[in-house]
């Protein structure tokens, strides 16, 4: 009797990662986990847990663990939300794409993409409010979940 070889994957992982750059799955994700991460260190450095977090929104625990695991797609309301609950603020920034090979440069020169309207900066303020080197994943994805900025008065 003959056998029947298993099927080979003819799609080879250069290829995957191709496909998933081209249709935007890499940055869409990436983006997603650096908003989970984000939320995840201000509730830490807000001392809020997750349930707190949770009745704040007025969703489930389980709802609110997927979201620190980067696990649904948000909508920015749901977003502004939750950063808000947590005593943050939300910064989504849009810049001109870049290549791959010009974010490595950037990120060697210890510069960060320039928000459009704001000065060039390499730096953002921490949960502790002290002023941190911003990292090159996060300034790529143009998505920043921190404290608000005080006003200074007088």
């Amino acid at each position: 009797m003959k056998r029947m070889s298993e099927p080979v994957a003819t799609t080879s992982l250069k290829q995957m990662l191709k496909a998933a750059r081209e249709s935007g799955a890499l940055e869409i994700e990436g983006a997603k986990l650096d908003f989970a991460i984000g939320l995840a260190r201000l509730l830490e450095a807000s001392q809020m847990s997750r349930s707190e977090l949770a009745k704040e929104l007025q969703v489930s625990l389980p709802m609110v663990t997927k979201i620190l695991r980067g696990d649904t797609n948000l909508t920015i309301e749901t977003m502004v939300r939750a950063v808000r609950a947590a005593r943050g603020e939300l910064q989504i920034y849009v810049a001109p794409a870049m290549s791959v090979s010009q974010q490595i440069r950037r990120s060697r020169a210890g510069a960060a993409i320039t928000p459009v309207g704001r000065q060039s900066s390499a730096t953002a303020s921490s949960p502790s409010g002290r002023v941190s080197p911003l990292p090159s994943s996060v300034a790529a994805r143009k998505i920043l979940v921190q404290p608000p900025r005080t006003k200074k008065t007088g």
